[in-house]
């Protein structure tokens, strides 16, 4: 990964779904990165997309949220999403067999056949999309955030749930100082009425200003 450069790939899934994948290093260390994400009552001060991001209840691992996000996905068109997110933190990196081939976490592999193969596997809620960009195999040094639409509840998604993951990168800021891996993987099932095709795009996109929005707050509080 380029140093503030977000990157991004979208890869079609089953089911009027898609993969979201993007990833960025951050001029920061791990702590003040895992401290802004973590703080659910003030993220939407920081993310642009996020109209709001109200917080129903916490738990000793994370909280459930009342998001509501807004995009426009034609001139004069804007989508908003509103859905209820089950969120949970997990210091030491989420267990692999909650994620999509998560034996490979961290190990080289053929990126192309894994993904031609993940074309053609449905969305499954609880299993997580896998992180495409890694910065240590060490997973007491890996810190896991899930966020997937609450069961039941009402929502534009059939189902949303994603795994930001933050990794440090010491002494590799470029100031001297530390920075941090941070990746977002992501899927998207919007509700039957709704084709994924329309808003794919413009998902990808704000998911992009949002982690670079978050890099740039993140390394303004590391200072």
């Amino acid at each position: 990964l380029v140093p503030g450069e977000v990157v991004v790939r979208v890869d079609n899934a089953p089911g009027n779904a898609r993969r979201i994948y993007t990833g960025v290093d951050i001029n920061a260390d791990v702590e003040t990165v895992w401290n802004l994400l973590t703080d659910y009552a003030g993220l939407a001060d920081v993310v642009p997309n996020l109209v709001s991001n109200d917080v129903v209840y916490e738990t000793s691992g994370g909280a459930r949220i009342k998001q509501v996000g807004s995009a426009q996905v034609l001139p004069g068109i804007t989508f908003k999403a509103s859905m209820i997110v089950d969120v949970g933190e997990k210091v030491g990196g989420l267990a692999p067999s909650k994620i999509r081939r998560g034996e490979l976490d961290g190990a080289a592999a053929d990126e192309d056949a894994l993904r031609r193969a993940e074309r053609r596997e449905k969305l499954e809620r609880g299993l997580f999309p896998r992180p495409w960009a890694a910065a240590t195999s060490d997973a007491s040094l890996t810190r896991d955030i899930t966020m997937v639409s609450a069961p039941g509840e009402p929502g534009d998604f059939t189902l949303y749930q994603g795994l930001w993951r933050a990794q440090p990168l010491p002494d590799c800021g470029i100031d001297g100082g530390d920075a941090t891996r941070l990746t977002y993987a992501v899927e998207i099932q919007p509700r039957p009425w709704l084709p994924v095709a329309l808003v794919e795009n413009r998902i990808a996109r704000d998911i992009v200003a949002n982690m670079e929005a978050v890099g740039v707050e993140a390394a303004v509080r590391y200072r």
